[in-house]
């Protein structure tokens, strides 16, 4: 599990970005079967992540939770109402980065970004969850079910192997399981949306192994209601 922060100097041109977004990805893998990563393998992948690609997918998941937001009654039922919206950030990143094959960075005072490996999450081409998979989503539940003041916008990406319009189904299909599966652990499904964006916003080249695994996603893009 990885995390980072942002120099706060940088917050007023990561505004526009501020959400939580879980993207979601590809069947087909570079690696194989055998040789894809377990959840406790996973890393941040560097200046790849967060630092300029997949900004489109971003930009209309930001849009998305403000509007989420703006219209859901229950944010603010756990009670913490009156609590600075960056504490109540501060401790959501705590609880979230110690999750393991989470990759929490801080995008904004009011925002975090959680990626991770679809690899990790999914069955090979499939929406059905890797035998470890279940217990991960079920930590990552735990918290925002909890802290109710915060939306999140569900994002599937994958990479460009195979047809440009299974991967969009696969990557819809992929989102969904995830905000099916929070909304049975207690996540309002008010607060969520699942979006696929197939192979159309990749954060690396589709032209190596590595790069195809990288934009094989899954991101938690979450952010706070201000108080």
């Amino acid at each position: 599990m990885t995390r980072s922060r942002w120099p706060w100097r940088w917050a007023p041109a990561l505004a526009g970005w501020a959400i939580a977004v879980l993207m979601v990805s590809c069947a087909s893998g570079g690696a194989g079967v055998s040789g894809r990563p377990t959840l406790n393998q996973q890393t941040a992948v560097g200046a790849g992540f967060g630092a300029g690609s997949g900004t489109t997918a971003l930009s209309a998941g930001q849009l998305r939770a403000d509007e989420l937001l703006a219209g859901t009654a229950t944010l603010g039922a756990d009670g913490g109402g009156d609590e600075v919206v960056g504490t109540y950030i501060d401790r959501q990143e705590e609880r979230l980065a110690r999750i393991p094959g989470a990759v929490v960075q801080r995008l904004a005072e009011d925002t975090l970004l959680i990626r991770f490996d679809s690899d990790a999450l999914f069955k090979l081409g499939s929406d059905a969850f890797e035998s470890g998979a279940r217990g991960t989503l079920d930590d990552v539940a735990k918290v925002l079910a909890r802290e109710s003041r915060t939306a999140v916008v569900i994002q599937g990406h994958t990479c460009a192997t195979g047809e440009a319009a299974r991967n969009q189904e696969l990557s819809e299909r992929r989102a969904g399981a995830v905000l099916e599966f929070f909304a049975g652990r207690g996540v309002e499904p008010d607060r969520m949306v699942a979006v696929g964006y197939g192979e159309r916003d990749p954060v690396a080249a589709n032209t190596t192994v590595e790069g195809r695994r990288v934009n094989r996603r899954i991101n938690l893009v979450v952010k706070a209601a201000a108080r």
